[in-house]
C-alpha cells in the first residue's frame, strides 16, 4: 500500500472504528453449585451506524447473542 492511500484512509478508518466501537462483548465466568466453571459470553446490540456498517460488508449485525459454555472440573 502506498503511503498516499495509507493517508487517505487514516481518517475513514478513525471514523471506522469509533463507530464500530459501539458494540461490546463480555464474558462471565462463576462456579456452580456441582462444582463446575459456567462462562457466559454476551454481546450487545449494535447501533445503526455499526449495523449499517455490517450490512455493507455482509456480516450479521451480531454475531452471537448469548454462549454459554460449561467446563467440567473433574
Amino acid at each position: 500500500m502506498s503511503v498516499v492511500t495509507c493517508q487517505l484512509l487514516a481518517p475513514y478508518w478513525t471514523e471506522i472504528v469509533r463507530r464500530m466501537s459501539t458494540q461490546k462483548a463480555v464474558t462471565t465466568e462463576a462456579v456452580n453449585a456441582l462444582g463446575e466453571k459456567v462462562l457466559v459470553r454476551l454481546c450487545s446490540t449494535p447501533k445503526k451506524e455499526a449495523a449499517d456498517i455490517y450490512e455493507m460488508l455482509g456480516y450479521k449485525k451480531m454475531p452471537f447473542w448469548r454462549k454459554i459454555k460449561v467446563c467440567s472440573t473433574q
